[in-house]
């Protein structure tokens, strides 16, 4: 809630001791004046980094009304995601929940449960839907491609976040640059070893190694690896984004292989890592003697929580929040409001956050999604994305003519 602050004057009459006087005439009293009218509250000043659903701000304002059709009916997306009770898609399905809110219109969720199958079969039924437009990750980058192209074929307006596909019928992909992101870590690494002189043997670990995304993250790895002699890539695993896989594959890979002291993860499971280390009694904090080097991906509320108690190292930058927030703003801008797609392509770079460095200012404000409410999707702002391209739909006219103030 917004606080306003009233200050209240008291006003004190200080009597006097004096001998009394002669009695004076009484005065005639003074006709009362008439009561001033209270000054209307200013607007208070939107604190930085929220967004309030008060429409006196202009931050809530921005998307209202882009979603409702002239007979006053919403327009529909769909989310149709492979995963869609992993950490990083939980927060994409709460950043486009609130963005379709705000704009007047309707968003439904759809499950694939890590089933690519059930991903496929998910698509088929978008077709009997036959929404207004799709927001969707594919499942592995090829087996969905002739679904996606008989979507769009059918008119469906479609873009693709996170994991890409190969279909070339979509409008648009925005995810981060894999391979930058791969690298992101492998870069971490690189500068540990050297600045600490000691061979890193790691452990790598894949989220669905089939993927795309997966291949294109490993590779920005081994690209840092290949050109140090000093860092080894011993084992790898593929969790499928589950943590007690993760759990299982790290204790029996350290305790296998007791020379392995260092930890890559590109499958956001940053508590079945730790749960792993901890089995095969390799779990020690940054800055303790034994303690396992570790990176991962994602920037997720558990993992930053991770990062800032110092059971981990490092997380290469790839937030839900930014890919949803872009995405939503395109697809809403074409389909309601007959904009064109700005951008065909959107590879972010990733970031690495530390301890030392535990936010990357971007987008307007420290976009990690980690550090934001989950019990509150209205704290998270509608992210200043113009730097890559990507206005703001808004029935207002250009969101660029209007208030700095509503994008964070």
């Amino acid at each position: 809630g917004l606080l306003l602050a009233i200050t209240v004057v008291a006003v004190l009459i200080l009597a006097g001791c004096a001998a009394p006087a002669e009695p004076t005439a009484p005065t005639t009293p003074t006709t009362p004046t008439t009561p001033t009218t209270p000054t209307t509250p200013t607007t208070p000043t939107e604190p930085e980094g929220y967004v309030y659903d008060d429409p006196a701000i202009p931050g809530w304002g921005v998307l209202e009304g882009v979603m409702v059709k002239p007979d006053g009916t919403p327009y529909k997306f769909i989310n149709a995601c492979p995963w869609l009770t992993e950490p990083y898609h939980v927060n994409a399905q709460g950043t486009l929940t609130i963005l379709a809110q705000r704009a007047g219109g309707e968003i439904s969720f759809y499950d694939g449960m890590s089933d690519v199958s059930r991903h496929i079969a998910n698509l088929e039924d978008v077709l009997i839907e036959n929404p207004d437009g799709l927001i969707a990750p594919s499942a592995d980058g090829t087996s969905d491609t002739p679904i996606f192209d008989r979507i769009c074929d059918a008119g469906i307006p479609t873009i693709t976040t996170c994991q890409p596909t190969a279909s070339e019928k979509v409008l648009a992909r925005v995810s981060y640059d894999f391979v930058d992101m791969g690298a992101v870590g492998g870069r971490f690494l690189d500068q540990y070893q050297k600045e600490n002189n000691v061979d890193l043997n790691i452990y790598a670990l894949h989220g669905y190694a089939a993927a795309q995304g997966e291949i294109e993250r490993f590779e920005g790895l081994m690209e840092v690896v290949d050109s140090n002699p000093s860092m080894t890539v011993v084992e790898s695993g593929n969790t499928m984004w589950a943590s007690d896989m993760a759990s299982g594959f790290v204790s029996d890979a350290f305790l296998t292989h007791p020379e392995l002291n260092a930890v890559w993860g590109c499958a956001c499971v940053t508590e079945g890592i730790i749960a792993g280390l901890k089995l095969a009694d390799r779990f020690h904090l940054v800055g303790e003697s034994g303690h396992v080097v570790v990176v991962d991906m994602d920037t997720f509320k558990g993992q930053y929580d991770a990062l800032k108690r110092g059971e981990i190292d490092c997380l290469a930058e790839h937030t839900a929040w930014t890919e949803s927030d872009m995405a939503f703003k395109m697809l809403a801008g074409y389909v309601c409001l007959g904009q064109p797609i700005p951008v065909k392509t959107v590879l972010l770079d990733s970031s690495p956050v530390t301890m030392s460095a535990d936010y990357v200012p971007r987008f307007g404000m420290p976009a990690i999604d980690g550090a934001m409410p989950l019990d509150d999707w209205n704290a998270w702002p509608v992210l200043d994305t113009r730097e890559v391209g990507i206005d703001t739909p808004t029935l207002k006219g250009s969101a660029a003519d209007l208030p700095d103030s509503f994008r964070y």
